[in-house]
C-alpha cells in the first residue's frame, strides 16, 4: 500500500521513519526549510538520550507536488492546522483509502468525518515524544512509539485496518487496531492534556513531576478528573491509568517539555484551547465539575 504522512514534525517524522523502516512506500508531506533539508540530506533522527543519529532517505514533498492517491493517510498536523489539509486529503483519498488522524485533540475523527463525507476517516492517537531540533533533524526524547486507531462509533470495520497493523507493527513501533478506540483515545488524552496543563501552570519539565510535591499532585489530580470524565462519557479505562501514565513519565528525560508548552513559550499558535480551555465546559456537559482544570484554565487566561 502507499502511505502518506501529513506533517513531518516530532509526530509525523518519527512515524514516517517507522513506516519507512517497515519497508513500506511512504511519503512525508512537509514544507519550508524542514522539507528542503529532508529532500537534500534525508530525515535525521537524533537521540536525546545518547546523541546518536540515524538518517532516513525518505520521500518528502509539498502538498501541491504530490501526485496520485494514497491508500493510508496519517494526519499528524496540529489541531489548528486541520482545516487547511482537508482539501489535500480529499484529493488524494479514494473510496478504498483510510484516513487515520493521530492528533492530541479528542474527537478529531468525528470532525474529519463531518468535513469529508463519503471518505473513510477513523479515530486514532499516538504515543511519541520528539520535536524538530533544526531543519531536517528531529530530536527523539525517548523510544516510545505506539499508534492506536480504530473504527468510530457506528462505522464499518474494514479489512484495511487490519492490514495497516500487519504491515507496520514491530518491536520498535506498536500498531494496534483497537476495538474500543474511543476509550483508547481518551486514555491518551488523559496523559497529554494533564501533563501539558500542569507543565504550563508551573512552567515545569518532566523532571519536576517525577518528584513528590505540589507539581506532581496537580498532574495526578488532573488525570483523575479526566478519568472521571471518561466514566461519565461511557468509556471507562480498563487499566490503572494513573500508574500507567506515571510509568510513561518515568521513561521521559527530565528536561522534556510537551509540544504544547514549547508552542506557547515560543509564541506560536497552539492547541491550548482543545487540550485545556475547553475541558471544564466538556465536564459540565456530562454533569461533572472539574475544579483543577478550571484553576489551570483561569490562570492561563490571565497570562
Amino acid at each position: 500500500m502507499k502511505y502518506v504522512v501529513i506533517g513531518a514534525g516530532g509526530t509525523g517524522g518519527i512515524l514516517g521513519a517507522a513506516i519507512y523502516s517497515a519497508g513500506q512506500d511512504v511519503t512525508l508531506i512537509a514544507r519550508g526549510e524542514h522539507l528542503k533539508a529532508i529532500q537534500e540530506k534525508g530525515l535525521v533522527i537524533r537521540s536525546m538520550q545518547d546523541g546518536s543519529e540515524e538518517i532516513f532517505p525518505i520521500a518528502a514533498c509539498k502538498e501541491e507536488d504530490f501526485q496520485g492517491s494514497a491508500d493510508v493517510i496519517f494526519v499528524c498536523v496540529k489541531g489548528y492546522s486541520l482545516d487547511g489539509v482537508v482539501p489535500f486529503m480529499d484529493r488524494i483519498s479514494g473510496p478504498d483509502s483510510v484516513i487515520i488522524p493521530v492528533l492530541n485533540i479528542f474527537t478529531t475523527g468525528e470532525t474529519l468525518r463531518a468535513l469529508l463525507p463519503g471518505k473513510y476517516a477513523v479515530d486514532g492517537c499516538i504515543y511519541v515524544s520528539a520535536n524538530i531540533d533544526e531543519p531536517g533533524v528531529l530530536l527523539q526524547h525517548s523510544k516510545i512509539l505506539r499508534v492506536i486507531y480504530g473504527a468510530g462509533a457506528g462505522q464499518e470495520k474494514r479489512e484495511i485496518l487490519d492490514r495497516v497493523s500487519e504491515e507496520l507493527n514491530s518491536k520498535d513501533c506498536r500498531v494496534i487496531n483497537s476495538s474500543n478506540i474511543r476509550r483508547d483515545a481518551m486514555r491518551k488524552f488523559c496523559y497529554v492534556s494533564p501533563i501539558g496543563a500542569a507543565g504550563l501552570y508551573y512552567h515545569a519539565t518532566a523532571g519536576d513531576f517525577k518528584e513528590e510535591g505540589e507539581k506532581r499532585d496537580l498532574f495526578i489530580g488532573l488525570m483523575r478528573e479526566v478519568e472521571a470524565l471518561a466514566d461519565k462519557m461511557g468509556c471507562p479505562f480498563d487499566v490503572d491509568v494513573i500508574e500507567a501514565n506515571l510509568n510513561i513519565l518515568d521513561h521521559q528525560p527530565s528536561e522534556t517539555t510537551t509540544s504544547l508548552q514549547r508552542d506557547v513559550y515560543e509564541g506560536k499558535e497552539s492547541e491550548i484551547k482543545g487540550l485545556i480551555m475547553d475541558i471544564p465546559a466538556l465536564g459540565e456537559k456530562y454533569g461533572l465539575d472539574m475544579p483543577l482544570y478550571r484553576k489551570v484554565a483561569d490562570k492561563l487566561k490571565k497570562l
